[in-house]
C-alpha cells in the first residue's frame, strides 16, 4: 500500500525526538487522568453489572445505547468540519470565537431533529422489553436531560485539545465518572431501594451536568458573546452534513444493532449478557484517548506529509500490539475476566472474546476515523459507506443466527471489518492528496 512503502524513507530518529520531547509531558497527563478515568468507570460498571437487577441493567443498556445514536446523529459529519476548519484557524481567537458560535448554532438544530427520530425508536425497544408508557416516558425524558449537555461539552472539549489545552479537558472527565461513581455508591449503601435504573439515571444526570458546567466555565477564554455566525464556516460546516448525515444515521444505527436485534429478537437476558460483556471494552478506551486528545490535534495541525505519516503507522502499530496482547489474555484467561461480572455470567467465555475481536476492530476503525477527520479525508465515506455496510449486514444475516448472543455479536464484527477497509481506504487518497508543505508547527 502507499501509505506503508512511504514508512521505509520516514525520518525515525527526527520523529522519535520530537515524540520525546513534545509530547511526552502530554501523554504523561492523559495517559495518568486515563488510568484513574478508567479505574473508576471498570469500578462502576461492575458495580452496576452485579447489583442491578437483571431486567433493569438491560433498561440500561437499551437507554444508553439510544444515548450513544444520539451522540453520533448529532454531529453527523459537523465535527469533521469543524476540525478541519479548527486546524487552520485555532490560533486566531476572532474566527475560532465565531467558528465556535457557527457550530453550536448547527448542533443543536441537529440535535433536536436526531433527539425526535431517536426516542420513537427507543420508544419502541422499550415498550416491546416491558416497559409502560409512563416509564418510557420518564426514560425519554431523562436522555433529553443528558443529550443536551453532552452536546455543549463535546464540541467545547474538541475546541480545547485544538487549541493544546488538555488539562481542563481530562478534569471535567474525571468529574463526570468521580462524581458519578460517588453518587452510584452512596445510593447502594444509603438508600434501601438500591441501584435501580430510575436512580442511575438520576445520578448520572447530575454528573452530566456538573461536567458540563465546569467545561463551559473553563472554556470563557475561547467563547465570546459578541462573536457572529460566520457565513463561509456555515456554508462549509453545511457541506460536510449534507455529506455524511445519512452515513452518520446509517453508522448510528450499525453501531446498535446488537442491541436492536436482541431487542427485538433476542431475551431480556440476551441484553443484560451484551451489555455486561461491553463493560470490557473499556480496556481499549485509553489508547483511544491518546489519539483523541493528542495525536488526532496534532495529526490535524501537522502540515508536513511525512511527519503525518509518520503519526498514522505509530498509531497502527501501537493499536496491533495492545488489541493483540488483550486478545491473547483473554484466549488463555477467560475466567479471569468473567469472574468480575458475577456468577450469572459465567458461561459466557466464547462471547467474550467474539466481542473483544470485534472491539479490537472497532478500535482500529475509531482511531483512523479520528485521523481522517482532522484532516476532512472522506473520499469514499460519502457514496460507499452505506452500500458497503448493507451488503456486509445482509451476507452476516444470511450466515448468523440473529437471535443468539453469538450471532448477534458475529454480525457486529463484520460490521466493525468493513468500517476499517474503507477508513484505511480514505486514508490512502487522503495522503495521495496531501501535498509537502513547511515543517509542521504543531506536533
Amino acid at each position: 500500500m502507499y501509505v506503508f512503502r512511504l514508512t521505509k524513507s520516514l525520518p525515525i530518529k527526527s520523529v522519535a525526538n520530537k515524540f520525546t520531547t513534545t509530547w511526552l509531558k502530554a501523554i504523561l497527563k492523559v495517559l495518568g487522568s486515563q488510568v484513574l478515568l478508567q479505574i473508576i468507570g471498570f469500578g462502576t460498571s461492575i458495580l452496576l453489572v452485579r447489583e442491578m437487577p437483571k431486567a433493569d441493567y438491560a433498561m440500561y443498556t437499551v437507554l444508553f445505547s439510544i444515548q450513544a445514536m444520539l451522540n453520533i446523529l448529532s454531529d453527523s459529519g459537523i465535527m469533521i468540519g469543524f476540525n478541519a476548519i479548527g486546524g487552520k484557524v485555532w490560533q486566531n481567537k476572532t474566527k475560532f470565537a465565531s467558528l465556535l458560535r457557527t457550530v453550536a448554532y448547527i448542533r443543536i438544530r441537529v440535535t433536536i431533529i436526531a433527539f425526535v427520530f431517536t426516542s420513537i425508536y427507543g420508544t419502541s425497544v422499550l415498550l416491546r422489553q416491558g416497559a409502560s408508557p409512563l416509564q418510557t416516558t420518564l426514560f425519554v425524558i431523562g436522555l433529553l436531560l443528558i443529550v443536551f449537555p453532552e452536546v455543549y461539552k463535546s464540541f467545547t472539549q474538541q475546541a480545547l485539545l485544538l487549541r493544546k489545552e488538555i488539562g481542563n479537558v481530562q478534569i471535567a472527565s474525571v468529574l463526570y465518572q468521580g462524581s458519578r461513581l460517588f453518587l452510584i455508591i452512596a445510593v447502594f449503601t444509603l438508600f434501601e431501594f438500591g441501584l435501580t435504573i430510575y436512580s442511575v439515571l438520576g445520578v448520572t444526570i447530575l454528573s452530566v451536568w456538573a461536567s458540563a458546567l465546569f467545561i463551559l466555565q473553563k472554556s470563557k477564554h475561547i467563547r465570546d458573546q459578541s462573536a457572529e455566525l460566520n457565513s463561509n464556516y456555515k456554508s462549509s460546516l453545511f457541506r460536510y452534513l449534507r455529506l455524511n448525515w445519512h452515513n452518520a444515521l446509517f453508522f448510528s444505527f450499525q453501531g446498535q444493532i446488537s442491541i436492536f436485534l436482541l431487542g427485538l429478537l433476542g431475551t431480556t437476558s440476551n441484553l443484560a449478557e451484551i451489555g455486561a460483556l461491553s463493560r470490557f471494552t473499556i480496556v481499549y478506551t485509553v489508547l483511544l484517548a491518546l489519539v483523541s486528545n493528542i495525536i488526532g490535534p496534532a495529526f490535524g495541525r501537522c502540515q508536513a506529509r511525512a511527519n503525518m505519516i509518520s503519526i498514522y503507522v505509530l498509531v497502527l502499530m501501537s493499536i496491533s500490539a495492545f488489541t493483540g496482547l488483550t486478545l491473547l489474555l483473554a484466549y488463555l484467561f477467560p475466567f479471569a475476566f468473567l469472574w468480575v461480572l458475577g456468577e450469572q455470567y459465567q458461561h459466557l467465555s466464547h462471547e467474550l472474546f467474539l466481542i473483544l475481536v470485534g472491539c479490537s476492530i472497532s478500535l482500529a476503525a475509531s482511531a483512523i476515523f479520528n485521523l481522517n477527520s482532522y484532516k476532512g479525508w472522506i473520499a469514499f465515506t460519502p457514496v460507499w459507506e452505506i452500500p458497503v455496510n448493507l451488503i456486509s449486514l445482509t451476507l452476516g444475516a444470511l450466515l448468523f443466527d440473529l437471535s443468539t448472543l453469538t450471532g448477534v455479536i458475529s454480525l457486529s464484527i463484520v460490521g466493525a471489518s468493513t468500517n476499517l477497509v474503507l477508513y484505511l481506504a480514505n486514508s490512502v487518497v487522503g495522503f495521495k492528496q496531501a501535498g509537502v508543505t513547511v515543517n509542521n508547527q504543531g506536533i
